[in-house]
């Protein structure tokens, strides 16, 4: 008895950590970042699944050194209301606020940042990666303990994206009226190796 209630956890904790539909994400990772209208069909879509929208936070940054305006409306469509403001010029009716732009700048002149969550490598310079089709990983190795006290929870998720420049970069999200929306995605702007 006690095995099998073991197994059953070992289950549950690797549901939770497994991509969700790996193949159909990575397809739509181009159409998802082709503009902003399919970006936010992607993000209505997932809006109740929290890995969805921790993929769709990543394919924003990803987007940040291609086309910087692009890249903050993307993030305004996930950002909690905390850290966006309106904007009637914007398609979206937000932006974010000057704090997340300030993070956001800190990227100039490292284009390795993005490119190592689109499994470039430091020995390429990263100039090997598929940014187009960028394949988002999540880190599996990270045990729901290693993930901070309350995660995660009805209302709170953390994840850790893998990325070929380092180690794995965090991410938070928190439930909002039946949204996930990012709570804190400082970490992965920064922990990626230069080019070697």
């Amino acid at each position: 008895m006690k095995w099998s209630v073991r197994v059953l956890a070992l289950i549950a904790t690797a549901l939770f950590f497994l991509p969700a539909r790996p193949a159909a994400a990575e397809a739509d990772a181009k159409l998802a970042t082709s503009s902003i209208e399919e970006f936010q069909k992607a993000a209505e879509a997932g809006k109740t699944d929290a890995r969805e929208v921790a993929r769709l936070t990543v394919l924003a940054v990803v987007v940040w050194h291609r086309d910087v305006a692009l890249s903050e409306q993307m993030l305004s469509v996930l950002l909690e209301s905390d850290d966006r403001e309106e904007d009637s010029s914007s398609p979206t009716g937000f932006r974010p606020r000057r704090s997340v732009k300030d993070d956001l700048a800190r990227m100039a002149g490292k284009p390795e940042i993005g490119a190592a969550y689109c499994g470039a490598t430091p020995e390429a310079g990263y100039a090997d990666g598929d940014l187009l089709n960028c394949p988002v990983r999540f880190a599996t190795d990270y045990s729901p303990t290693r993930q901070g006290v309350g995660y995660p929870s009805e209302d709170r998720a953390k994840f850790f994206m893998q990325h070929s420049g380092g180690r794995p970069r965090p991410i938070e999200l928190i439930l909002v009226d039946g949204r996930w929306r990012i709570r804190n995605f400082g970490g992965l702007l920064s922990g990626v190796s230069r080019k070697s």
